[in-house]
């Protein structure tokens, strides 16, 4: 996803501001992003870091969880990294196939004497279903990783107990890096605060161990114009991800994320999910085919987390099969809100003219196995024809017209397979 980004005159006044003060961090300008943040939110507080990823770090500390926490394999690994390094333990669940977030009952069938809370994610600008979570598991506590949400908004009974934002390079508003957590609880976000900055007090004690998680002067400076931005780029790629779905409505193999009623999605990144046996293409293919034309993808997420190295059979989870088919079959396509969707309607067309319907896909298929077939039956007589030249004469002519016979078979399978492959490029067109 391209982001919207200020001019470097648009900069100028704040970065002389800040370089004539000579003060690059702790000074006015991370404040200004998180009183605008907050309010862009909705909510009471905003800490800004310097990394989602740190932010999930220093919440979850914050929150004083010990034990399991269920969260989805579908999802960046920070997600998984960040419990890790606080301590806790991740369990993983399932996804919904409609809108890839964090399936309810797969969380419920995995909550054990020691789950502590979960981690829900925000999946390509689709927020978790939060009241789905508290009827499936009253009483555990919520954080959200909303790295995608920035400008999304699902309505809920019960909103959790913070939120990270991610202001990283490919989000809604960029601070090159960085993220925000944001909550109600003062007394959280007074937390939040100390263990960002080392974990110190007003005393400048540490009562506690922090991290420097502290977003610097000029990553906010960088953020804060963009904020007047946030709806401009959310209906350019709303412009973008409406001419892809009129595009790929319908289309056998194709299927997009569903964005139930009563969701504001920002649209952080279009999905793509594209079924083999149905499409014709495997996800691959049609990554190669839009490379070869300048046009980057990303497989999100994939590999998920459950099959990444470090975490691969070694942490607790549910039955995933719907994480497995997305991980397998999701490949994102660009989203510029700068540009005009008609950019979107040329990278669907290039898309489309890649479908292979059943007839000509099992054509190819047995064009594929007629091909190998002779290939096997070529590497065969390989042995044979080196053998001739140690017979005697008389036989050798014997074997000549045998050998003569066995090219006149394969000449006749190879015609058979141009013809199949005539009929499956006749039948693409």
């Amino acid at each position: 996803m391209a982001p919207l980004l200020p001019t470097a005159e648009d900069l100028l006044p704040a970065l002389r501001e800040a370089l004539a003060a000579r003060r690059l961090s702790n000074g006015p300008f991370v404040g200004r992003l998180e009183r605008a943040l907050a309010q862009l939110a909705g909510v009471a507080h905003a800490v800004a870091t310097s990394s989602a990823t740190a932010g999930l770090m220093v919440a979850l500390r914050a929150l004083g969880w010990r034990g399991e926490v269920l969260t989805p394999s579908f999802s960046f690994a920070a997600t998984a990294h960040a419990l890790s390094w606080a301590g806790l333990e991740p369990v993983l669940v399932d996804v919904d196939p409609g809108t890839f977030t964090l399936d309810p009952a797969s969380a419920a069938r995995m909550r054990g004497p020691r789950t502590a809370g979960i981690l829900a994610v925000n999946i390509f600008g689709v927020p978790p279903d939060l009241d789905g979570l508290t009827r499936a598991l009253p009483g555990l506590p919520v954080l959200c990783d909303e790295a995608h949400g920035l400008g999304s908004s699902r309505a809920s009974r019960q909103p959790p107990r913070a939120l990270v934002w991610s202001l990283h390079a490919t989000k809604t508003v960029v601070a090159g890096e960085g993220g925000a957590v944001l909550t109600d609880d003062g007394e959280l976000a007074a937390r939040l605060r100390r263990l960002a900055n080392f974990g110190l007090d007003a005393r400048r004690d540490c009562a506690e161990v922090g991290l420097n998680a502290k977003l610097p002067e000029l990553s906010a400076i960088l953020a804060l114009p963009q904020l007047a931005l946030v709806e401009a780029s959310i209906q350019g790629r709303r412009a973008w991800v409406e001419a892809y779905r009129a595009a790929f409505d319908g289309v056998t193999g194709l299927t997009l994320q569903t964005v139930p009623p009563g969701v504001r999605s920002n649209h952080q990144f279009f999905a793509l999910r594209i079924e083999p046996r149905r499409f014709g293409r495997r996800r691959e293919e049609v990554a190669r085919a839009l490379a070869a034309q300048g046009i980057a993808t990303r497989p999100y997420f994939s590999p998920a987390i459950h099959e990444l190295s470090c975490y691969r059979g070694r942490l607790t989870s549910d039955r995933l099969p719907v994480t497995q088919r997305l991980a397998a079959e999701v490949l994102c396509l660009p989203l510029h809100p700068g540009l005009a969707p008609e950019q979107a309607k040329r990278i669907a067309e290039i898309v489309l003219a890649l479908r292979r319907p059943a007839v000509a896909l099992r054509a190819a298929q047995l064009a594929r196995r007629t091909r190998s077939a002779s290939s096997s039956r070529t590497r065969g007589h390989s042995p044979r024809s080196s053998a001739l030249k140690k017979v005697p004469s008389g036989q050798n002519l014997v074997a000549a017209k045998r050998s003569s016979a066995s090219r006149l078979r394969l000449a006749g399978a190879g015609q058979r397979v141009s013809s199949v492959s005539s009929r499956a490029k006749r039948l693409r067109r």
